[in-house]
């Protein structure tokens, strides 16, 4: 075959064996189930199957390091010798050819240059036929596709490993292991950090050293970093290092030492590798504020297809950019996050980052509406028109659905709110704000609320929409007052009050009312709580709307049973319960609060059997809505109830589901409930 005799020579004899893997790093650590995995791979290679092995990841997170790590301690075991290519080295543009490294290879076995074929086929024959008999290790480092590494790939009792940025789907379909490789965690970041600056450095300055961990987001190139400039400078402390690195701006440069070890060259090198339209989407998703983020949301970034989207989102992911975390959810790493909002700054204009950033918002304000719609139905909030395009809002079958989506999404949707306000969107921002008020109904996350509250307060205000306002403060002096924050609370709704009287806003006024009798009634003060609902129960009589006047009888009946008025209280809470059970479809929330009221006011009579009745019932609507505050309100209840029919110890029980709950909200209530618990161990003789 090509003028070649595969008989030994006296020269090919003495060839040596091939030992060409670069040597290990000093300062391995981690990575235990990878190299385990690649230890056990390699006992499976054998003539008729050979190994073949992917180690794919984002540049920087240590795939070269983990393969010569683990292949080393395995050379034994391949008694003809391990080859090594690079087929990318550091500082280059371009790919090394494939019959450039098979010629290479072949000379390493033995083939003198003047018979090595010029074609790669009879290259690749060649290579074939000379290892088909033979035990070896080759690694074959910075693939970029799976056509690069085809003809290299030898035969025999081999094992073959491949690094790539690329997943390399094609090699992996045809037999190949696909070991895909994670930043470290924070313990093994501080490992490395021990390893590579020492140990005592990191122990005088433990909390420095974790934010720094911290700051590299797990990037073995990002810490080796860090630790070049800190071991450079050795009386430099790790709190100053950390001070520059805090910058986001700054941090990919700082972590830049040379091109050997630079964390912007080795995300600048897998970028342009993108095609065009995959690099406007990786720009793109960088203005994302959240943690995660669905398809959807990257289709809405884009204003692309949803097949088109799909497809970006994969070579994203292949090329070890973006991270999919779930059905159609991504996540950028912290690193690569910051590199992609640099390349948007730098390459995308600023029209086009302004539309995509109102596309992502418009895309959570219109999902929360339909959301909050099939939540509360009840509520009439203000249309609210697309300033960038159409957003295609997924619809929820129900509630569970809502509730489900809103659970999932809430950290991006703090995160959506606050970048929306810091852009100036404020009509939008306020509707996002406002359609997050059905999540705290069910969820109670009071501090969360306070953050939507005062800035949907301060968006209303830039908007210059005075009923918005007016909204907003109402809701904001609802929450402080549940938070005990009396005076405030008081402030703000009145003045809540005042603007909905100075625009006409009859319901709007008589609301704010009522919400103020409600802060009188948390904080002791029936008496001016029952003065209020009186007034706004007047003025919703007036306009006639059922819903809001039995809402304000439930006030009042519960502002009646604290002033000790019990006749009054059932009545009226009966009427309430009434007259939401007409409309339970639409607001069975509502009515399993009537229901919850109404029970409370038979606890307080003695009435056992329809306080039962009435507890049960909220309590498995509340079950399905998974409201935990009210839930925890009917436990604590129902633990009344076994207290007074002497059943301490399920009384014991109910009163622990409750406080379980209270506490986990950070609720008031869990005192009163503590208190209950240690009278009744007391009684009991429990400590």
């Amino acid at each position: 075959m090509g003028g070649v005799h595969l008989h030994r020579t006296p020269a090919d004899q003495a060839s040596p064996v091939p030992r060409q893997l670069p040597p290990p790093s000093l300062h391995f650590v981690a990575r235990v189930d990878e190299i385990r995995q690649l230890s056990a791979l390699a006992t499976r290679s054998s003539a008729s199957a050979p190994v073949l092995v992917v180690i794919s990841g984002p540049g920087g997170v240590g795939k070269t390091t983990l393969a010569l790590n683990a292949l080393h301690p395995l050379t034994n075991a391949f008694k003809d010798g391990h080859l090594y290519a690079d087929l990318r080295p550091s500082g280059t543009e371009a790919n090394v050819e494939a019959g450039e490294v098979l010629g290479q290879f072949l000379r390493a076995l033995g083939v003198p240059p003047e018979k090595i074929p010029i074609g790669l086929a009879e290259q690749q024959a060649l290579f074939r036929t000379i290892t088909a008999q033979r035990s070896s290790l080759l690694l074959i480092d910075n693939a970029t596709s799976a056509a690069q590494v085809y003809p290299l790939l030898p035969a025999g009792s081999s094992m073959t490993v491949v690094t790539s940025r690329q997943r390399l789907g094609a090699l992996v379909a045809a037999g190949g292991h696909l070991v895909n490789l994670s930043p470290l965690g924070q313990s093994e970041s501080l490992e490395l950090l021990e390893r590579t600056i020492g140990a005592d450095r990191v122990a005088r300055e433990p909390h420095a050293a974790a934010e720094l961990a911290v700051l590299c987001h797990g990037m073995p190139i990002a810490l080796c970093g860090a630790a070049a400039r800190l071991g450079s400078r050795p009386e430099r402390s790790l709190a100053r290092e950390v001070a520059e690195l805090r910058d986001e701006h700054r941090r990919l440069s700082v972590l830049s030492i040379d091109e050997t070890l630079s964390v912007q060259a080795s995300f600048d090198l897998s970028y342009r590798e993108l095609p065009p339209q995959s690099r406007r989407l990786y720009r793109l998703l960088s203005l994302h504020p959240g943690l995660n983020f669905s398809l959807a949301v990257a289709q809405s970034a884009a204003g692309l297809s949803k097949h088109t989207t799909e497809y970006l989102t994969t070579s994203l992911v292949d090329s070890s950019l973006l991270e999919e975390t779930g059905d159609d959810r991504f996540r950028f790493n912290d690193l690569i996050r910051i590199h992609a909002r640099e390349c948007c700054r730098r390459h995308s204009r600023k029209s086009d980052q302004v539309a995509a950033r109102g596309r992502i918002v418009e895309w959570y304000v219109n999902t929360t509406r339909n959301a909050d719609r099939v939540l509360t139905p009840y509520r009439t909030p203000p249309e609210y028109l697309n300033q960038h395009g159409p957003s295609a809002p997924p619809e929820f079958p129900d509630r569970a659905a809502a509730l489900r989506w809103l659970d999932e999404e809430r950290a991006n949707l703090m995160a959506v709110t606050r970048s929306a306000h810091s852009n100036g969107m404020a009509e939008a921002t306020w509707h996002l704000c406002d359609a997050q008020w059905s999540l705290f109904l069910y969820r109670r996350h009071y501090r969360d609320r306070l953050e939507i509250d005062e800035i949907g307060v301060a968006s209303a205000r830039s908007w210059g929409n005075r009923a918005a306002e007016a909204d907003m403060l109402k809701r904001q002096g609802r929450l402080l007052g549940m938070m005990g924050k009396l005076t405030q609370a008081v402030e703000c709704l009145t003045e809540a009050a005042t603007i909905n009287r100075s625009i006409s806003n009859r319901r709007g006024e008589a609301d704010s009312i009522a919400d103020l009798a409600r802060v009188h009634l948390d904080h002791g003060d029936a008496a001016a709580a029952i003065r209020h609902l009186d007034i706004a129960l007047r003025m919703h009589r007036q306009r006639g709307d059922d819903r809001d006047v039995a809402l304000t009888l439930v006030a009042a009946g519960l502002a009646r049973l604290d002033a000790g008025d019990v006749k009054n209280a059932l009545s009226e809470l009966k009427e309430a319960h009434r007259m939401l059970g007409e409309h339970v479809d639409g607001d069975p929330y509502n009515f399993a609060r009537a229901s919850i009221a109404l029970g409370k006011v038979n606890v307080r009579l003695g009435e056992h059997g329809s306080a039962l009745h009435n507890l049960q019932e909220g309590l498995a609507l509340m079950e399905r809505f998974g409201s935990e505050y009210h839930l925890a309100e009917v436990w604590a209840l129902l633990g009344q109830l076994a207290e007074a029919s002497k059943e301490d110890h399920q009384a014991t029980e109910h009163y622990n589901r409750a406080l379980r709950i209270y506490v986990a909200l950070d609720a008031s209530e869990a005192r009163e409930i503590e208190s209950r618990i240690q009278r009744l161990n007391a009684s009991r003789g429990l400590p």
